[in-house]
């Protein structure tokens, strides 16, 4: 039986090794959503999946899926988030904050290119953005809201409303939530108290 090979730009969250020779990784993807991949040998000296499954890592990968969990066939990094944020290590917390928060609310395998797009702007935004203060925690204030609304939980309202309509996060953005940071942190805070999160 011949299996549908899949190809899709994607994020690792997270990883960890199972048994002796394999690593199930959890992979934020823009054609699927969020899948759960089974690894196998990639703990080899020679094994070409090595060094691309480390958490934070953006790339292509190719998966099949198995009967119960898909299986990662190939992946091709292009950056590792974490690793090029370490002069910065308040950046580095930001996008773990961040990435936790999508592996809170994503429930599983639901396309959501938006939110992808969300996920790699703020990547983009945070390895060239010029350094700020310490504790300067705008962009991730703009960035959850995003990802709240995106995922239905905050609505599209003023006078915030107009920062939702796209995924790009730069320094103008930034600065607009010095206008609103109130309404921005109440609408965030009211959202994870009434779901729960």
């Amino acid at each position: 039986m011949a299996y549908r090979q899949y190809e899709s730009e994607g994020l690792i969250l997270s990883g960890g090794d199972v048994g002796e020779q394999e690593r199930l990784v959890e992979l934020f993807t823009r054609e699927l959503g969020l899948i759960r991949a089974i690894a196998r040998g990639v703990r080899r000296e020679n094994s070409k999946l090595r060094y691309g499954l480390t958490d934070f890592t953006v790339g292509t990968f190719s998966f099949v899926r198995g009967k119960e969990v898909w299986r990662l066939t190939g992946a091709v990094a292009d950056i590792n988030a974490y690793s090029e944020l370490a002069h910065v290590p308040e950046r580095q917390e930001a996008l773990a904050r961040v990435v936790s928060l999508v592996r809170r609310l994503v429930p599983g395998e639901e396309k959501n290119a938006e939110l992808f797009d969300i996920l790699l702007g703020t990547i983009g935004y945070l390895r060239s953005a010029p350094n700020t203060e310490v504790g300067d925690d705008r962009f991730e204030i703009i960035t959850v809201l995003r990802i709240l609304h995106t995922l239905g939980y905050v609505a599209k309202q003023a006078p915030y409303g107009g920062l939702l309509d796209s995924v790009e996060l730069s320094e103008s953005v930034v600065q607009d939530v010095n206008k609103m940071r109130k309404e921005m942190v109440d609408a965030i805070n009211a959202s994870l108290h009434e779901s729960q999160l």
